[in-house]
Order: structure tokens, then C-alpha cells, then sequence
């Protein structure tokens, strides 16, 4: 048979895909994929080989092979719901029109909220937004605690002008759930990411009301009294919230602070987070008041990113 008859002896198709999991996970894609291609010609049918071979590829910006090794695992395996969506995903993110796949893989799976959200994705990228907001509408209708619907929609009816009525799911949700407290954290979230301090605030008020008091709700609550001049009121909330361990929230301080022009206070806050592996975040802050204190690290900050 024509894919068979060059295989090699040990040849295990999903310790190989495993493999090449691992890799993405590791950042090594370049590096295996020779591997796992080759496999997936040698074996020939394997649908799963030639998933992997797709995600490998797309993993590393080659989305046309992207696209070939998935559209011939889709054929091996129509059934496969996460084959169908990959294929999907691929073709969405190559610019082609992805909505007839998005179909398909929802039709394979029509629970997965990712398969939907891709789909509404699909529609806009095609210039069908009124069709993509519609639908995830008509879903979060029927789901009022899909919490990604939610932020998905939020985002289309911003992009498309509609500022009234953006956050309008999030509000006929909470009239039927005014105590689900993910609810409150996503719609409160949405109004800080959209700079709608004002709105932000007044959202965190009425979450109290019905919650009682919280970190999350001081710690957006003082990032949003910032933003809007009350400097007394950020002070307090950012203080019930100076142990926290969000880098987040150590970015927005620190924000408020060299606003404020309170560079002494700051500074500690920056030399606390900048020790940390993984906080990103603080480092365009720290070039800032590194250099407005005179501190030797700023010329040691910016050699090291090259001047940039």
C-alpha cells in the first residue's frame, strides 16, 4: 500500500505525537518537525501524525504547509472534532474565508465554546459582523455564564461602533445571576481593559453591594480612581491591597505613583518586582524611574535592550 511500505520498524505513531506536544510546549517546533513529517509520509494514514505535522507548522508561521497537513488529517479522520478545528484555525489565520470549516468543527462538536467563538471570528473576518454578533448573542441567550462569549461579543460591538450596547450581554446576564461573582469580575474587567473608568467604578460599586468587599474589587477600584484624578482615593484602596502578589496590580501602583510624581515611594515597589522571574510588566516602569532617580541601572537597562 502507497505510505506503507517505507515505514520503519518501531515506528509508534502516538509516542512520536507525543513528542511533538512536548515540543510545542518547549518552544523545540523547529526542531522536531523534520521528525514528525517524515514519520507522517513514512506511515502515510496516520491522521494524527499529519495533526501534529499542521501544528507544528502553524506553531512556526508556515501556515500554507499548516494548512495541507491538516486538510489531509481531516480527510483520514472527518469525525475528529479538535482535527476539524485546527483545520479551522489554520485557514482563519492564514486569511482565507474559514467559516464553512468553523462549521463543520461545529457540527463535530457543537458544546466547545472555542468552536463558536472561532466561527463568530470567521464570520467577521469575512465582513459579516452583524452575523457573528448575532449569533454569540443568541448563545449567550442560551448560556448567560460563558464567560469568553461574553468578552468576544464585548469586543465585536466595540470594533464595530456599537459603544452603548457593548457591554449590554454582561448586564442582562447579571439581571438574571446578580450574585454570580465571575460575572461581576468579567464585566469589570471588560470596563477597566476598555478604559471605561468611570462606568468601572461604578460597576465595582454595585458588585459590593450584592458581594461585600474584595481584593480584586480594590485593587480595580484604585486603579480606576487613579486614572481619574481621586489620588486620596487610589491611596487608601492601594494600601488594603499593598501584599498582593499580581504584577498586574504592582504595575498599576507604580503607575499611580510616578503619576503622582512619588518616585521615592515607587522605587521600592520597582526593586521588589524586578528580582522576580516572569515579571515582565514592571520593566518599561523601572527604565523610567531608574532614570528620573539618576540610578546607574537605567544605562545597564538600556544597553541591554539595545537602546530600543
Amino acid at each position: 500500500m502507497v505510505g506503507r511500505a517505507v515505514t520503519r520498524q518501531g515506528d509508534d505513531p502516538v509516542a512520536i505525537a507525543q513528542r511533538a506536544l512536548a515540543a510545542l510546549d518547549d518552544g523545540r517546533e523547529g526542531e522536531m518537525l523534520p521528525a514528525v513529517e517524515a514519520a507522517a509520509m513514512r506511515i502515510g494514514d496516520n491522521p494524527l501524525l499529519w495533526q501534529c505535522t499542521g501544528l507544528l507548522h502553524r506553531a512556526l508561521g508556515d501556515l500554507g504547509p499548516a494548512i495541507a497537513a491538516f486538510t489531509r488529517a481531516a480527510r483520514l479522520a472527518p469525525a475528529d472534532a479538535k482535527i476539524a478545528q485546527g483545520h479551522a484555525q489554520v485557514e482563519l489565520e492564514a486569511g482565507q474565508d474559514a467559516v464553512a470549516a468553523f462549521e463543520r468543527a461545529r457540527a463535530l462538536n457543537p458544546g466547545d465554546g472555542s468552536v463558536h467563538l472561532g466561527l463568530a471570528a470567521a464570520r467577521f473576518a469575512t465582513g459579516d459582523a452583524a452575523g457573528a454578533i448575532g449569533e454569540l448573542d443568541r448563545l449567550l441567550l442560551q448560556n448567560p455564564g460563558w464567560i469568553e462569549g461574553h468578552a468576544s461579543l464585548a469586543r465585536l460591538r466595540w470594533m464595530m461602533g456599537e459603544r452603548e450596547t457593548a457591554m449590554a450581554s454582561y448586564a442582562r446576564a447579571l439581571a438574571a445571576q446578580p450574585r454570580d461573582p465571575a460575572l461581576w469580575r468579567a464585566l469589570i474587567l471588560a470596563l477597566v481593559e476598555g478604559e471605561r473608568h468611570a462606568e468601572a467604578l461604578a460597576a465595582i460599586g454595585r458588585a459590593r453591594a450584592l458581594l461585600g468587599d474584595s481584593p480584586f474589587f480594590d485593587a480595580n477600584a484604585a486603579a480606576m480612581l487613579s486614572e481619574t484624578g481621586d489620588v486620596a482615593g487610589a491611596d487608601t484602596l492601594f494600601a488594603r491591597v499593598a501584599d498582593s502578589d499580581d504584577e498586574t496590580l504592582a504595575v498599576r501602583r507604580v503607575r499611580h505613583l510616578l503619576r503622582n510624581e512619588r518616585l521615592d515611594a515607587a522605587l521600592p515597589l520597582i526593586d521588589r518586582w524586578t528580582v522576580r522571574p516572569g515579571a515582565t510588566m514592571i520593566w518599561p516602569y523601572a527604565s523610567i524611574a531608574w532614570r528620573l532617580a539618576g540610578d546607574t541601572r537605567w544605562d545597564w537597562l538600556e544597553a541591554h535592550r539595545g537602546g530600543d
